[in-house]
């Protein structure tokens, strides 16, 4: 098999678990193609890890011996690459298939309400009301006559950022006219792609919100069709859906395009020319038409504690930190500084950086809206179950300062 010669692993995340006493790792597949829950054994695991497209299997067994210190035959090493490729594990020709396979029944119509019935209301008038009654609570403080080009929104969980949520989309309600929302949200599933792009709308259960064919053709314009590749996370990715069901309540004939945006950082190859480039387009597309289009930037804050991989539980001092993490963030972004969102990001003063997973849509925002102004509506911050851990959330509302 063409795949086995130099066998590269496909993208997928990784957890340790322990099954009846033996130590296996749980592998993700964001895109689908491997089994949902496969877990592999450790030697297993370490001849997937070695998969890397420029070994060979005479190489990988001289690593796997050197890694156990015992006689590894060829043919075992053989065979456990035939049965990492059987279960769609590496790229190849089985994989490609599957993924083909999948791809067209994704794009067969709008990405399904995954969440919906499970993390809020599947019957649409129990929607309504729950919406209705958060909104009802919520008061966004912005001055009379304000037009805003851009919200920030959470993307936790609706439970935990309830009324968050709530300030954002009040606020859209009231100063809000757009009619087409480019959403940027997180790509928290591994994948080499910094942008994903999908010309698929987003259900809801109050009914489709639909894709705007023309928004989406300029932004694959300034991406090119490898923006695409990835597009099947979208079908897992809770950050867009949980905006889809906003927007559709409060804009029941409005229009979307939808893109998951990864961590930016120099070692990824193209992250920031592939921001930069959607960046302009989305400034020129909203110079051009300013009360057609409003940039949605979905994302949660610092996340900090050992759910996060920090060593320690978080505590008072542990919580302020992050608090001026998310200050220091959200002050550049409102102002349109790029730059200063990429350097409040990677925090200071020798404390672990503070994962703030809207790294991304943030900066993309910042370097879109600028010259900016904004407004932070509401700040939050959540525990995560294991209850030590922290996310950081806020609603804001960012518009456009006219040049003097």
């Amino acid at each position: 098999m063409a795949s086995l010669v130099r066998p590269r692993a496909r993208m997928l995340s990784t957890t340790p678990v322990e099954i009846r006493g033996q130590q296996y790792v749980l592998l993700d597949d964001p895109e689908g193609v491997a089994p949902q829950g496969c877990a592999v054994s450790t030697p297993l695991y370490l001849v997937l890890s070695l998969c890397d497209g420029r070994r060979s299997p005479e190489d990988i067994q001289a690593a796997v011996v050197a890694e156990v210190r015992r006689f590894v035959s060829l043919a075992e090493v053989t065979q456990a690459l035939e049965e990492l490729e059987r279960h769609g594990l590496l790229e190849g020709q089985r994989a490609a298939q599957r993924l083909e396979e999948l791809t067209r029944a994704y794009r067969s119509g709008p990405r399904e309400a995954t969440l919906a019935g499970t993390v809020y209301p599947a019957e649409a008038d129990a929607l309504r009301a729950t919406l209705e009654g958060l909104l009802a609570k919520a008061d966004p403080s912005l001055p009379e006559g304000i037009l805003a080009d851009c919200l920030v929104a959470p993307h936790i969980d609706l439970g935990r950022g309830a009324a968050v949520y709530a300030e954002a989309y009040a606020a859209a309600r009231k100063h809000v006219r757009a009619r087409t929302f480019i959403i940027l949200g997180v790509g928290h599933a591994a994948c080499g792609n910094p942008l994903i792009l999908t010309g698929q709308g987003y259900d809801t259960p109050l009914g489709p919100l639909e894709v705007d064919g023309e928004a989406l053709a300029e932004i694959e314009a300034a991406l090119g069709e490898e923006a695409y590749v990835g597009e099947l996370i979208h079908a897992n990715e809770h950050s867009i859906e949980f905006q889809a069901i906003w927007l559709k309540h409060l804009f029941p004939e409005a229009r979307m395009v939808g893109i998951l945006c990864s961590h930016l950082h120099e070692e990824r190859e193209g992250s920031f020319e592939a921001a930069d480039a959607l960046a302009q387009r989305l400034a020129d597309m909203m110079a051009r038409e300013p009360e057609r289009y409003c940039l949605v930037a979905a994302v949660d804050l610092t996340h900090v504690g050992p759910d996060f991989g920090h060593a320690s539980p978080v505590d008072t001092a542990g919580i302020m930190r992050a608090s001026a993490v998310d200050r220091r963030v959200m002050t550049s972004a409102l102002a349109g500084n790029a730059q200063g969102v990429l350097d409040a990001c990677e925090g200071s003063d020798g404390a672990e950086e503070p994962n703030v997973c809207g790294q991304a849509p943030l900066y993309i925002v910042a370097k879109a809206m600028a010259p900016c102004m904004g407004s932070v509506l509401r700040y939050g911050q959540a525990p995560t179950p294991s209850g030590t851990s922290l996310v950081g959330f806020c609603a804001a509302a960012i518009w456009r300062r006219p040049v003097e």
